[in-house]
């Protein structure tokens, strides 16, 4: 089951956090692991410095940073280490939605709240929170910009080929779902789709193996 959070407790949970911080001295530090992604975009590395920013000294943090270079085992890796650290909290952006289950029951079991950001676990509910957007709905949106494209350029048929991201993370699952979902509803042919990492370089590449198809528009998500 995947948990939901809603506006108002995220709000919640991060101010409770940060009382407490501001209450600490700096021999009382809140213990903060994050284990990232990785860095494949000028987004990620947003994200990360927004973490850094946030869970500093100065508020009353002391973060464990682990950058995972978008390896699954890395990053799980990574949490049961912040569980031998005993940190207070961990937070996770996970690679891929699955294989999440048996990790997460070993920081409930070490009594350690975990914090899920941007994409989301989808086979365990054993986490306090999620905080990220709905990735479904970006592909339906995308789905819908590529048919307005279309009409205002007197396009009756397309052809698709789908560079997607990084297979089986929750924002390649939903944002495909979500373009097919358009796709289907106004007849499109998905040519093929290949993943591209989420990065310029695999983008090109994915597109490359894909050139033997007649792709009537490339759409990128």
């Amino acid at each position: 089951m995947k948990m939901k959070l809603v506006a108002g407790l995220t709000i919640s949970l991060v101010a409770g956090l940060y009382v407490g911080a501001m209450s600490a001295s700096a021999d009382d530090l809140i213990n903060i692991g994050f284990a990232q992604v990785g860095h494949e975009s000028d987004w990620r590395t947003a994200s990360t410095k927004s973490c850094q920013d946030v869970f500093s000294e100065e508020n009353g943090y002391n973060l464990s940073f682990v950058d995972c270079d978008n390896d699954e085992a890395a990053q799980k890796e990574a949490v049961r280490s912040f569980i031998e650290q005993e940190v207070d909290y961990i937070i996770i952006d996970p690679i891929i939605a699955t294989g999440w289950d048996t990790v997460l029951t070993e920081c409930e079991d070490a009594g350690i709240p975990v914090i899920v950001i941007d994409r989301t676990i989808d086979d365990s509910d054993k986490y306090v929170s999620w905080v990220g957007s709905n990735f479904k709905t970006e592909g339906l949106a995308a789905g819908e910009w590529l048919k307005a494209y279309a009409e205002a350029k007197g396009i009756d048929e397309i052809n698709a080929l789908v560079i997607s991201g990084s297979t089986g993370s929750s924002a390649q699952i939903g944002r495909s779902e979500g373009f097919q979902e358009i796709a289907d509803r106004e007849g499109w042919t998905i040519l093929d789709e290949q993943t591209g990492d989420f990065t310029e370089a695999g983008g090109q590449q994915g597109h490359e193996v894909s050139l033997f198809h007649s792709a009537r528009l490339l759409r990128a998500c």
